[in-house]
């Protein structure tokens, strides 16, 4: 079960063209063909700043729950 609910939870859907994951969480989780797969830096790695990150997150939420909302 946990396989089909993390399957449908990444899937892209019409009304928001968002995840659910990413509707309420901001971000796309990995997949296990992700991890196998990863490269060795990411677009997180870049911000040095830890507010700068979490400021980011938060406005990434924002724009995501404002977009769902209209």
């Amino acid at each position: 079960m946990g396989y089909i609910q993390h399957a449908y939870n990444r899937a892209l859907h019409s009304s928001t063209n968002k995840t659910p994951f990413e509707n309420c969480f901001g971000y796309l989780p990995k997949s296990p063909f992700d991890l196998a797969f990863a490269s060795t830096s990411d677009g997180d790695s870049v911000l040095h700043n830890e507010e700068e990150r979490e400021n980011n997150f938060i406005e990434r939420i924002r724009l995501i729950h404002q977009k769902v909302k209209e």
